[in-house]
């Protein structure tokens, strides 16, 4: 699952991450990646990401 966003901070991070668990029971099927693409992410958001498994790409050349 993917999110295009302008900005990111924690609280976009964990509604993204809500939002993936949301669609997983819907469709009765888990989520294989967690990507947000954005220019700007702030540290705290990176660092939830992590946790939480999603990628935050701030740069095109690093998705893959």
């Amino acid at each position: 699952m993917i999110e295009l966003k302008s900005s990111l901070d924690s609280g976009n991070t964990y509604l993204f991450d809500r939002k993936v668990a949301f669609y997983a029971r819907k469709v009765g099927r888990p989520v294989d990646r967690k990507l947000i693409v954005t220019p700007y992410a702030d540290n705290r958001a990176k660092e939830v990401g992590l946790r939480l498994g999603v990628e935050i790409c701030t740069d095109i050349a690093t998705l893959n």
